[in-house]
């Protein structure tokens, strides 16, 4: 068995609510190849993943109280019965439901999957445990082969297979769960989750999605063989239906869905009625907005349709008028569509630390599988010189290779890589582009990605002193997002507060005194806050706030404990209207923040602070 051995255990018990999932598995459908849809249960925050036609209807169905909902990602695997000779069956596990004396769970309430015949092997007997009934049960039970894969072979997929990659959750809530996904940039950016690399690799191939469902109300028009228009509520897309197109008055409706489409920009459409057809073709046309097109470029975008099956099918040529930030195209039927970007650079942007290397790749969202029809991938999967897609000219803010003082970006072919100067540019931000080549997709034309070099992180205390409570914090600012080289930062840290005497009692205590700089907690145990520094201006300018409260109690020499809630804020000033901010300028050195300031409050709270920016 390999080293996630220990990660596939659970270690308390959960409510099952998806034990019936056992019972629900009967092998997957037939056929070459099948779509692996993933569905979400935000309460158990678990992931799962499944091949079964019959299964993933009960779920969209709403089995189970509806609680596992389709993220809308998909991925491609081969049917257990016609799968290529060197693939490897996926051996789909759940948690075993069988209860040791002392009433906990023997295995995990949740699901595991391994392409690994050896591990396949050892988790179907492994870590037994004593049930209530005296019999000995592994913690897993084994309830199919449910999909077929290849194996990575030296930490890579064999020629003409797409990777899979796999996340854990570190056994949050109790529960072991693993993440799957194509992209590994998108796992490895999950906070709380452990990213563990490469486990399978997949035939390439178009990808099903969900269904929209509605967002608000929708728009509505009766025309007739005249012709007219129509507009979506949110003014996003028209309709131009052309006289003759319809033979008899009709009520036309576009109703804003949910977009799972690969490639998707802002909401997808559902026109009505459904599969509504029209004597000579209507023109769908949709705005686009310049903040719509990072990682792509006007040239690459257009319109997509959801097929019967769930693809996203291309709608052909597309005109896209640069001037009015417009796309048209023309369709002679009705159903679900899209706005979508054809092709993408990824990552669109990055934030890296000087020295560091980023992997750049451009990527097919729609291309021809080989029967003449331009069908959706996931945008993540790297289609690779298939005669259809070809990049050159790699650059970084327009210099071809780039420089030392910018970085360099070496290509090969439909990927790059770019490493990051040794000292941190002014501005942070550098352009990396290539020029994408895809007649299928409208020709050829730039695409960016852009690259924050940054030092991310900012050390040092602050303190908050109001009239009772003073609380001081060790924190460190970590870079959360680079917009237009202004910076946000989010801490963490340590925060503990002490209380002045009240009235006659000689001294107080919070119990706990202390309490982890945490955002992501809830109240009573909370820490809200970010600074925020613009690198536009010289010096660069920041501001910020923060406050962190915990459930504590408070004892005194002449009290017992009492309930109550430590901490205060412990960054703030009279930066803003509200009073509560601080504000200033980064010192002339470029690493230090420091100041004093008082709020509005009466009596005022004070508060100094210092931060040094790491290297």
């Amino acid at each position: 068995m390999s080293n996630q051995s220990a990660r596939i255990v659970g270690r308390r018990r959960v409510r099952c609510i998806v034990a019936a999932f056992a019972c629900a598995v009967s092998g997957p459908s037939t056929g070459a190849t099948l779509s692996v849809v993933e569905f979400y249960n935000a309460g158990l925050q678990h992931f799962f993943i499944s091949a079964n036609a019959a299964e993933i209807a009960l779920l969209d169905g709403g089995a189970f109280g509806g609680v596992w909902k389709r993220t809308g990602q998909s991925f491609p695997a081969w049917d257990v019965d016609g799968a290529p000779a060197n693939a490897s069956p996926v051996c789909r596990f759940f948690g075993t439901d069988q209860y040791r004396s002392d009433g906990s769970r023997i295995g995990p309430n949740s699901h595991f999957y391994t392409a690994d015949p050896t591990e396949c092997a050892f988790v179907k007997t492994a870590f037994q445990s004593i049930a209530g009934d005296g019999r000995s049960y592994p913690a897993w039970t084994f309830e199919a082969n449910a999909f077929a894969v290849q194996l990575p072979a030296a930490g890579a997929c064999p020629t003409g297979t797409q990777a899979l990659y796999r996340s854990y959750n570190d056994g949050a809530r109790g529960d072991p769960n693993h993440h799957y996904s194509t992209s590994a940039s998108a796992l490895q950016a999950m906070p709380g989750w452990t990213f563990e690399g490469l486990v399978m690799c997949l035939p390439p191939g178009p990808t099903a999605t969900a269904l929209g469902a509605p967002i608000g109300g929708a728009a509505t028009a009766t025309i007739g063989p005249a012709g007219g228009t129509i507009s979506a509520p949110d003014g996003q897309l028209t309709l131009t239906i052309p006289a003759g197109a319809l033979s008899a008055a009709t009520v036309i409706g576009i109703q804003p869905i949910s977009n799972f489409a690969h490639g998707a920009i802002g909401n997808a459409y559902r026109l009505t009625p459904d599969k509504q057809t029209f004597a000579t073709p209507i023109t769908l046309t949709f705005k686009y907005a310049d903040d719509e097109l990072p990682g792509t470029a006007a040239t690459f975008l257009g319109a997509a349709f959801q097929t019967a099956a769930g693809y996203w099918q291309w709608f052909g040529p597309a005109t896209v008028d640069t001037a009015a930030k417009t796309v048209s195209v023309g369709s002679t039927h009705f159903t679900d569509i899209s706005k979508v970007k054809g092709l993408q650079i990824r990552p669109s942007h990055k934030i890296v630390k000087p020295r560091a290397s980023v992997d750049l790749h451009v990527k097919l969202c729609y291309t021809d599988p080989g029967d003449g029809l331009i069908l959706g991938y996931d945008c993540d999967l790297d289609q690779g010189p298939d005669g259809i897609l070809t990049v050159d000219e790699w650059s970084v803010n327009a210099i071809p290779g780039g420089n030392a003082a910018l970085g360099t970006v070496a290509p090969n072919n439909t990927t790059a890589t770019y490493v990051a100067p040794a000292n941190a540019p002014s501005p942070p931000t550098v352009a990396v582009s290539a020029r994408a080549h895809v007649a299928q997709l409208g020709g050829s034309d730039l695409v960016v990605s852009n690259i924050t070099i940054a030092l991310d992180t900012w050390v040092g205390t602050a303190t908050g002193i109001n009239e009772f409570v003073t609380t001081v914090a060790t924190v460190t600012w970590t870079l959360d997002s680079m917009v237009g080289n202004v910076a946000v930062y989010v801490p963490s840290g340590v925060a503990s507060s002490t209380i002045a005497p009240i009235g006659p009692c000689a001294s107080y205590a919070f119990d706990p005194p202390s309490h982890a700089i945490d955002i992501a907690t809830v109240p009573p145990y909370n820490t809200e806050g970010s600074l925020t520094i613009d690198f536009n201006s010289t010096p660069p300018t920041y501001h910020g706030f923060a406050f962190t409260n915990w459930q504590a109690r408070m004892t005194s020499s002449c009290a017992g404990p009492i309930p109550s809630i430590g901490g205060g804020p412990w960054f703030g000033g009279s930066g803003n209207p509200f009073g509560r901010e601080a504000s200033g300028f980064v010192a002339p050195d470029g690493v230090t923040i420091q100041g004093s300031a008082s709020d509005t409050q009466v009596p005022p709270a004070t508060f100094t602070w210092r931060f040094t920016r790491q290297q």
